[in-house]
């Protein structure tokens, strides 16, 4: 709470102004704090793994245009369903 009042201009804030940042950092904490939660409750063994650092050169027969396609979540907003075989997990 004393960051919303760091600068002059922040001082000037209307009530609803302050109330409305108050709770948008609320909010953000909020969706932190649960995935910190989620991601130490999934034990992933590499919990910084990024898609971007795929080694792709390696044999492992990954499809890197069908991972993009994924990555991307387009099948999600096409309400479509994601079926994985358990030996690719």
């Amino acid at each position: 709470m004393s960051r919303m009042f760091e600068t002059p201009d922040q001082m000037k804030l209307s009530f609803e102004d302050c109330l409305s940042l108050l709770l948008e950092a609320e909010t953000l904490d909020r969706k932190q704090r649960k995935q910190q939660r989620l991601r130490k409750a999934a034990k992933i063994k590499q919990a910084s793994a990024y898609v971007e650092d795929i080694d792709y050169a390696a044999n492992r027969g990954i499809d890197r245009g069908a991972l993009e396609t994924l990555c991307r979540c387009d099948w999600i907003s096409r309400n479509q369903f994601l079926l994985m075989p358990l030996w690719i997990v």
